[in-house]
Parts: structure tokens; sequence; C-alpha cells
């Protein structure tokens, strides 16, 4: 196993600067925690990691989002690493998922509307992070690929965890949905199943 944690300029050659001719609207987005998720598919088999970077102090974060069967997806790392940069206690937090932030709105709002949700696991965790802090969280959303510095390293941290994260132990990592990825292992279903015994007569699953 490799026990050699790479610095951002190892995963990718990045500038530490956004592209020129963008305008900064946000003079402290320095301060904000970018996070990114990806998702990497070699020999069939589904990959998927995260990273976060904050421009200011240039700390990075290697992020392991333990997804597994149907939570394996680039979803579950953009949530991940929203999670991941509330739990090093960043209070601005930024993403290019839209997607995660109506997540994490609804859930905050509406619970209930998340409770059969496939990464509602994920989801809940986020919520009890925001619910406990003591200070305010801020999320935002940025645009993806469009040069901004904090995403684009991000982005790199994220996909090479997907790429290199059997060999590299994460820094920070999720606890998984449950056994095989099931995020609905422990629920208790009102519906009854009914089976077909060997006559053909319905019964009730007991």
């Amino acid at each position: 196993m490799c026990s050699h944690r790479p610095t951002l300029g190892d995963v990718a050659p990045l500038s530490h600067h956004s592209k020129p001719g963008l305008a900064h609207k946000i003079p402290d987005w320095k301060s904000w925690a970018h996070t990114d998720g990806s998702c990497h598919i070699q020999e069939g088999k589904t990959f998927i990691g995260a990273g976060v970077y904050h421009p200011s102090s240039g700390n990075s974060n290697l992020v392991e989002p333990n997804g597994a069967g149907i939570t394996n997806t680039k979803r579950r790392a953009e949530l991940a690493a929203i999670a991941a940069a509330i739990t090093h206690d960043h209070i601005h937090v930024a993403t290019d998922s839209l997607t995660s932030l109506h997540q994490i709105r609804k859930q905050l709002l509406y619970p209930e509307k998340h409770c059969h949700h496939v990464q509602g696991d994920i989801i809940k965790i986020l919520s009890n992070f925001i619910h406990k802090s003591q200070s305010h969280i801020f999320l935002y959303k940025v645009k993806s690929h469009a040069g901004i510095a904090g995403n684009e390293c991000a982005d790199a941290l994220a996909k090479y965890q997907a790429c290199h994260g059997d060999s590299l132990p994460a820094e920070t990592t999720i606890r998984t949905a449950g056994p095989g990825g099931n995020p609905f292992f422990d629920i208790s279903w009102l519906a009854v199943e009914e089976v077909i015994n060997q006559q053909g007569s319905g019964t009730e699953a007991p």
C-alpha cells in the first residue's frame, strides 16, 4: 500500500490562480472550501472519490465516499465532499453540484420526503452536521470547468481519489450506507410481500 500522501502538485499540475479574465465577484473566495466528486470506470467497475480544497491555506483533503451498489455514484461523491468540508469546520463551502444543494435544502426543510432517498444516509449526515453546528454554514454554487482555481483543484483531488483510492487511504471517510450499499437495510416496510408456494396459492411472507 502506498504510504506517500500526495500534495496537490502531485495530483495535477494546476495553477492556484483562477483563469485570467474572470471577474472576482466574491473578494474573499479564497476563504471558501471548494468541493467536488468524481466517478471513474475501469474494466467495468465503478470507482468514486471526492476532494476538498481550501485556497487560502492550501490545504487539500482526499475523501472516500464509501459508496457501494446503487449508492456508488458521482452524486454520492459530491455529497461526501460537502460533508467532509463541514466535518473539518469549514463554514463557507462551494460546490458545482446544484442537485446536491437542492437535496440538502430539501432534507433541512422537508425531511419526510427523503425517507427512501437512495443517498438518504449521507444527506442525513449533512443535515445533522448543519443543525449541530454552532456557526452558520453557507453553501455556494460555482460553475464547473470554468477556470475557477478552487473548483479545478477540488476536481483534480476527486479524480485522484477515484483512480487511486485502493492504494492510498483517504484523509476523510464517510460511513457506508449499509450492507452491500443498501440504504434501506434497516427500514421496516409497511407493505407485505406476497409469495407463491409450490401449489400456486398466494401466502403472506412472515
